[in-house]
């Protein structure tokens, strides 16, 4: 019974019905006042965007319940949206191995780096998540390399030709051979920011990648306007876990891509959610081979706005100016302190500037904003 209702609550979040899953928890949660309840409930109020109180929920929920890994990872995040910056990295990465946070751990084979001195080591930085997340650390080389590291990192194969101007980076292998690669000591590549004590308003957001110039010549010839170019992407990985909650229905673009002032395209990767179409919205999606490729599109825009994608840290690593659209309880890269309200800047990619969306599953609303933030963006 009390399992049945949890799941029925939870399913009420799941579809944005807030007010449903607020007035059934408050009833159910006065005879029931376990702790899974109010797990439900620091969830529940972190999607409305009560951060604090879903905080400090989390906060009671770590007394009595701090082994569930589950509770640590949502708590991770609450921390992040409320400012503990270092708290939420150690939350995270205390639940490495239980399946909701991170990659495999490499540590039979080889030990953590954890400040031991690294000159003369060879260390591996092993890549996480999906594209996006790999780009987004892999910046991280640098500082490794600065402590006297030889890095290794280890990505996906695709990504190797678009990573390569990465500072500090002496070779990439595959993720999938990661072990039977010789090095001293490695690194969960989303673990960086913690083991290098950087804080979240040391993180270094200048452009760190470049757009390979045959890439470039290739797109000059395929992103052509007199009017300012503007591209789009509303889809993420549908194999993400969370898509459902931050892509986009291509059809509420609508009213964007009829401002005829602007000329708009899209490359959609994933072939869900892609049946939108304009007449000033021009599809190169076919166009696309490669994620170097997509280095190449979003080098020739005036302006790419998108959602919480491997494309939204590629144009940001590249220094293309970008406006993401980010879902309420986003992750953790773009979850600090989130405002609601204005245009949010990030320490993660200086052309970048955020708009997070008001309520959960309502994007209309948020759409409205990014149209009249195009000229002020351009």
């Amino acid at each position: 019974m009390i399992e049945a209702e949890i799941e029925r609550i939870v399913s009420l979040i799941r579809d944005t019905h807030l007010e449903d899953a607020e007035q059934e928890l408050h009833s159910f949660k006065r005879n029931h006042p376990t702790h899974d309840v109010s797990y439900v409930e620091m969830i529940l109020s972190a999607h409305q965007t009560h951060y604090q109180k879903a905080y400090d929920i989390g906060e009671h929920l770590l007394q009595i319940a701090g082994q569930d890994p589950l509770v640590r990872f949502y708590h991770a995040r609450n921390s992040i949206a409320v400012g503990e910056w270092m708290k939420g990295l150690d939350l995270f990465d205390s639940v490495r191995g239980h399946h909701v946070f991170g990659g495999d751990l490499l540590t039979p084979y080889k030990p953590l780096w954890d400040g031991q001195d690294l000159r003369g080591k060879i260390l591996l930085i092993a890549c996480e998540g999906g594209i996006g997340d790999a780009v987004c650390f892999s910046r991280f080389t640098k500082q490794f390399a600065e402590l006297g590291a030889k890095v290794i990192l280890a990505s996906y194969d695709g990504l190797f030709e678009l990573l390569r101007p990465l500072q500090g980076m002496n070779a990439q292998v595959d993720l999938s051979v990661a072990i039977k690669t010789d090095f001293d000591y490695w690194v969960p590549a989303l673990s960086c920011p913690r083991v290098l004590g950087i804080d979240y308003q040391n993180i270094d957001g200048s452009p760190y990648l470049t757009c390979p110039k045959d890439m470039k010549a290739k797109w000059q010839s395929l992103v052509t306007s007199s009017r300012p170019k503007i591209g789009l992407c509303w889809q993420g990985n549908p194999n993400f876990k969370e898509d459902y909650v931050r892509s986009i229905p291509g059809e509420l673009f609508a009213p964007m891509v009829a401002d005829t002032r602007y000329e708009f395209f899209k490359v959609q990767v994933n072939s869900e959610n892609n049946s939108f179409t304009h007449p000033n919205l021009k599809d190169l999606t076919s166009s696309v081979g490669n994620p170097s490729d997509l280095a190449g599109f979003l080098s020739q825009l005036d302006l790419f706005i998108t959602v919480d994608s491997g494309m939204a840290h590629i144009a940001g690593a590249l220094g293309v100016k970008t406006l993401l659209l980010n879902r309420v309880m986003g992750w953790f890269t773009f979850g600090h302190k989130p405002d609601h309200e204005n245009l949010q800047s990030t320490p993660w990619y200086n052309s970048m500037q955020i708009l997070h969306q008001k309520r959960w599953g309502q994007w209309d609303e948020t759409i409205a904003r990014a149209i009249k933030s195009i000229p002020t963006l351009l």
